[in-house]
């Protein structure tokens, strides 16, 4: 633990009137900066700071918008083509399938 955190947390916690007499402030700094750790970690993870949006997500939601759209573009293609009624991706053979009916 450096010294300078638990000169800090001593002052900080003298300043808010707490005596710190006999306190461990090295443990209270060292747990407070472990929880401060702790909570940028689990912020980059999420929004954490409640926007709404950021760059990251609408760039992300344009490229969805996107695809989705181009996929609609390839669907309706191959069902003028083939006179299709419905048109589907079978994963597990890998191929575009459609259905006359």
């Amino acid at each position: 633990m450096k010294t300078e955190n638990t000169e800090a947390m001593d002052e900080i916690l003298t300043s808010a009137g707490i005596c710190t007499d006999g306190l461990n402030v090295s443990q209270i700094a060292e747990d407070f900066i472990c929880h401060m750790q702790a909570m940028s970690e689990m912020q980059s993870y999420s929004h954490y700071d409640k926007i709404e949006t950021c760059d990251k997500c609408l760039k992300k939601d344009d490229e969805i918008k996107m695809l989705k759209e181009e996929i609609g573009i390839y669907n309706e293609s191959v069902k003028r083509r083939r006179n299709a009624a419905y048109v589907y991706v079978d994963f597990s053979e890998r191929a575009v399938k459609y259905d006359l009916y």
